[in-house]
């Protein structure tokens, strides 16, 4: 990425804010993963920039071994068990997908990128760039960016969640001990608002046009509200040429509407309640993941969907 003078003023300008502005560093050496990436998906370099493509398809019931180094109730809490038996071995992949982990070199409270996601809708493909408290996704504690390509043209939205990916139903089951009991049974809970999408077209120099719908700096991180003691989320998206804060919003889990001071009245959700530990995140280590995901197997591949320049933690 080529920083512009305005952006590196303003990740270097904590006196711009009242919510304590955190120091930011730019991330690099991620580790990838690729599970059934298109045949045009480059390799991605350490430093950036990162492209996207649309992953391939899975041959039926031939799911792979994580390419992470990730097993099966590594970093329990939360224990997966398939029925009364705790799962033991590689985790298992069974969708494809592509991505670059950036494991934090310490303690960090937010997360930031300068990226763009393609127009158009791509019914089952998901984009996102998130925080998770461990790299390997199962049960994990999370926020991020997600962009659906689902619904419409397609929605941006900034979410955080607990016990990621532990199913609701089905003989996989996420407990909170090392008991099968179903009183001990947790499930994933999500929250969410969808963020505003038309932001003024420009395209940096050696840009494909395509992804210059949305080129802007998303960023994230957690903050103790003098006012009412209470640990936020502090949610921006900025023009990374002009500085011009396109939206942002102070978002509280604790609250029963976490986005109720959020502007534009974009849909949102509440699968948590006040349950949400984001204290916990005001300096936790973890890993942020940029990763494009899909489960419809219909869809032709080598296109390009997501593009992140630069991956940046906050400390």
């Amino acid at each position: 990425m080529r920083y512009t003078a305005a952006l590196a003023v303003f990740l270097a300008a904590p006196a711009a804010f009242p919510q304590n502005e955190p120091e930011w560093t730019a991330l690099s050496s991620p580790r990838y993963f690729n599970y059934h990436g298109s045949e045009k998906q480059p390799r991605l370099e350490p430093g950036g920039p990162y492209d996207f493509y649309l992953p391939g398809r899975f041959p039926p019931a031939q799911p792979m071994a994580d390419q992470l180094g990730c097993y099966n109730n590594q970093y329990a809490p939360p224990f997966w068990f398939d029925g009364a038996k705790l799962m033991a071995g590689p985790r298992q992949v069974d969708s494809p997908a592509v991505g670059a982990v950036f494991v934090t070199p310490g303690p960090m409270r937010g997360l930031a990128f300068l990226g763009s996601f393609a127009p158009g809708q791509q019914p089952g493909v998901s984009g996102a760039v998130f925080y998770s408290d461990n790299p390997c996704y199962m049960g994990t504690l999370e926020y991020g960016f997600i962009r659906n390509y689902s619904a419409g043209s397609g929605y941006t939205q900034f979410y955080y969640e607990r016990y990621a990916n532990c199913p609701a139903s089905g003989p996989l089951r996420c407990h909170g001990t090392n008991n099968a009991s179903p009183e001990t049974v947790v499930h994933d809970c999500a929250s969410g608002i969808n963020l505003p999408d038309g932001y003024l077209p420009h395209a940096p120099e050696g840009h494909d046009p395509v992804m210059a719908n949305n080129i802007e700096l998303y960023q994230a991180y957690v903050f103790l509200d003098p006012a009412d003691r209470k640990y936020k989320f502090k949610v921006q998206v900025v023009d990374p040429a002009t500085r011009a804060r396109h939206w942002e919003c102070v978002v509280d889990p604790s609250s029963p509407d976490p986005f109720a001071a959020c502007p534009g009245g974009g849909y949102s959700q509440n699968s948590c309640g006040g349950g949400y530990p984001i204290a916990s995140l005001s300096n936790a280590a973890g890993a942020i993941t940029a990763t494009l995901n899909s489960n419809n197997g219909a869809l032709p591949a080598a296109r390009l969907v997501m593009h992140i320049d630069r991956v940046l933690a906050a400390r």
